[in-house]
């Protein structure tokens, strides 16, 4: 006998679906959020928010970081090597006027190994102000004051070398004449050995880097 109230074939009354837990409301409920993402989408606080960088600053030059000392070192390497460009032995015929010629410096090999010590010491006191600091315990002024003292020596040699080979020639009817190059050599390595000395005094009282 039918009670008025709706159930199944056994009698038992059914049990009315709650909205979105049966099949005729959208089906399975929406998965969980994801692990590492908020409810709005933003990435979590773990997650980098760019790229990463692991590599290090480009080595680049300071010239604030030399010293007048140094610069006077470098300027003579440079003055130098202008030097060896320009005429060191001029000559010419006495009896043929007009018949001459002229050696410049890159002919003579000790000039060339002069230049070559000055530039090593350039490039040696160039190092720092690149941001190259070399663990060793010598002085740098006393390695700059070497090498460039060794090229005044080799500059006197071949300068007073020219000086003298004027008068060995002069009784054959030839005139050597003493080169602006050999002059402005032997300036520029005076001057490369003063910056070198100054900055060895500097470093004697103190007032500089010992080292590389």
């Amino acid at each position: 006998m039918s009670t008025g109230i709706p159930g199944d074939e056994t009698g038992q009354p059914a049990v009315p679906q709650q909205p979105g837990s049966g099949p005729g409301y959208g089906g399975a409920p929406p998965p969980p959020p994801s692990t590492g993402s908020t409810g709005y989408g933003a990435p979590s606080a773990s997650t980098p928010s760019g790229p990463t960088s692991t590599g290090k600053a480009a080595t680049s030059f300071d010239p604030k970081s030399l010293s007048t000392p140094e610069w006077l070192v470098i300027g003579g390497a440079v003055l130098y090597l202008i030097a060896l460009i320009l005429p060191w032995v001029s000559v010419s015929a006495s009896d043929v006027p007009g018949l001459g010629d002229s050696v410049n410096g890159f002919s003579q090999g000790l000039l060339v190994f002069a230049w070559l010590l000055l530039l090593a010491a350039a490039v040696w006191l160039l190092l720092r102000s690149f941001g190259v600091n070399l663990q060793v315990s010598v002085s740098r002024a006393l390695v700059a004051l070497v090498l460039t003292g060794l090229a005044l020596l080799l500059t006197l040699i071949k300068f007073i070398d020219v000086l003298s080979s004027g008068s060995d020639l002069e009784a054959l009817g030839v005139d050597v004449g003493t080169g602006i190059g050999a002059y402005l050599g032997l300036l520029a390595a005076l001057t490369a050995v003063a910056g070198a000395f100054m900055l060895f005094q500097s470093e004697r009282r103190g007032v500089g880097s010992t080292t590389a």
